[in-house]
């Protein structure tokens, strides 16, 4: 498999997420699994973040702990700066 091929996956959803992705998609007209695959690859440092917790979970429950609640804090602090930056231009 060539190294820029991106790998398809399977994701199950309800039928009312599915409902706001296929609004959002028709809004923007980015078909449906770009759509889903951005929103996924956006998460990466989350995961990446989440996993190396797991990886401390077996040694260090209170460290693991304290590392899924920096990560909670900063996803929801950057995305806090990004409905912010969005504000921002729509007033500009």
């Amino acid at each position: 498999m060539s190294a820029n091929r991106k790998i398809r996956i399977q994701v199950s959803v309800s039928p009312e997420f599915h409902a706001i992705l296929s609004e959002v998609s028709a809004f923007t007209g980015e078909p449906l699994s770009k759509l889903c695959g951005g929103v996924l690859e956006e998460t990466t440092p989350v995961f990446s973040g989440l996993l190396d917790a797991f990886k401390v979970a077996s040694k260090d429950q209170q460290k693991a702990r304290d590392m899924i609640k920096d990560i909670a804090v900063n996803s929801l602090v950057s995305g806090a700066a990004d409905v912010l930056a969005i504000k921002n231009m729509d007033s500009k």
